[in-house]
């Protein structure tokens, strides 16, 4: 896959597992990959400085995501005083695919849709889903199905939903289809 500098690509994978992922994890692997898109050393004060949050709060959530798939610990050097640093797995089956992002998309992810602190997990989670989802061509989905392929109520989809158009991230479009109008023609 050839990218452009300004492109992360993330495996399908990912997205494919977000029913078993928390918010809180999904963006700690997105300042993961933003990290390394700019060829720095994800650490955990580098993952705590783009995230907005402890150190302390980094290697919770690092534990956790390092049990995925998704990410892993390069070990560093106590003795020279090299930190451990933390990377995305990057070699998937590519038959999965891959969905393509600008770094600058990622971030206002990461950033702007946390500004509501752990409610933001969820906008995040949801908001790239619908992303992969309709990067694929899947465009009509049921609430209630994205909160079956996500781990997530059908009213906290709805109520996350409604955040999302409040902050311009969602237009929400409400289309009959034809054979729907057709049967109430008939009636």
């Amino acid at each position: 896959i050839v990218l452009s500098k300004k492109e992360i690509a993330i495996s399908n994978h990912f997205f494919l597992d977000f029913k078993n992922l928390d918010g809180k994890h999904i963006r700690m692997y997105l300042a993961i990959r933003l990290i390394e898109h700019v060829d720095q050393k994800p650490t955990q004060e580098a993952l705590a400085k783009i995230l907005g949050i402890s150190v302390r709060s980094v290697r919770a959530t690092l534990k956790e995501l390092l049990k995925t798939t998704h990410c892993y610990m390069a070990k560093g050097n106590a003795k020279r005083k090299i930190p451990n640093s933390y990377h995305s797995h990057r070699l998937y089956e590519e038959s999965a695919g891959y969905s393509i992002f600008t770094y600058n998309d990622i971030k206002c992810y990461v950033k702007e849709l946390f500004e509501d602190g752990k409610r933001g997990n969820n906008e995040l989670k949801l908001y790239l889903y619908m992303q992969y989802r309709f990067r694929n061509r899947e465009i009509f989905m049921s609430q209630t199905s994205f909160g079956k392929e996500l781990g997530l109520e059908q009213n906290s989809i709805s109520e996350i939903v409604t955040r999302l158009i409040d902050k311009d991230f969602l237009h929400v479009e409400k289309r009959q289809h034809e054979t729907q109008r057709h049967f109430e023609k008939c009636f």
